[in-house]
């Protein structure tokens, strides 16, 4: 499994506070669990945190810059395409 470390855990937005219960912790190291597309972007839905599902059923998932890797000797690109979910919005 690929790890992470938060290097940030500021400016989330208003809209975000109200739905997300837990959020990475800047030092902490996570495991991703899938890794989302939205319009582009890319975030990791971590399986540490335990979210409920957004109002839209999206899963929550955080930036990917707000991420560093770990080493790792882990085939990370393969895990990440295996578990890579895409959202797209209407």
């Amino acid at each position: 499994m690929k790890l992470v470390e938060c290097i940030n855990d500021t400016g989330y937005k208003e809209e975000h506070l109200k739905y997300i219960k837990e959020f990475p912790v800047k030092g902490g190291i996570y495991t991703i669990s899938k890794k989302v597309v939205y319009n582009g972007e890319i975030g990791y839905v971590l399986e540490e945190l335990n979210n409920p599902l957004m109002p839209n059923g999206y899963l929550v998932n955080f930036h990917h810059k707000r991420f560093k890797d770990v080493n790792s000797t882990l085939d990370i690109e393969q895990l990440l395409e295996e578990t890579k979910i895409i959202y797209e919005s209407n």
